[in-house]
């Protein structure tokens, strides 16, 4: 993902630089600002969480749906 710009932190405050910009601020410490945030690691259920969630609900008579809304939900939990 490429940077929108970059921000130096000096005396002053903040301030932003584009790319065009970058050459005359190489001499400042740099970060890089991003538009969206960055993707994260995908984090995947255990054997003992998807075992503990289908114990839960092994005996429901759903079809099955509230199993997959339990796995989504846990799921949601652990990537946010």
């Amino acid at each position: 993902m490429k940077p929108y710009g970059y921000v130096r932190k000096d005396g002053e405050g903040l301030f932003i630089y584009g790319e065009h910009q970058f050459q005359n601020a190489m001499d400042a410490e740099l970060v890089p600002v991003y538009m969206h945030p960055l993707p994260s690691t995908w984090k995947n259920l255990t054997k003992t969480q998807i075992n503990a969630i289908f114990c839960r609900n092994a005996l429901k008579v759903d079809g099955g749906q509230s199993f997959a809304r339990a796995i989504e939900a846990k799921l949601k939990e652990k990537n946010t």
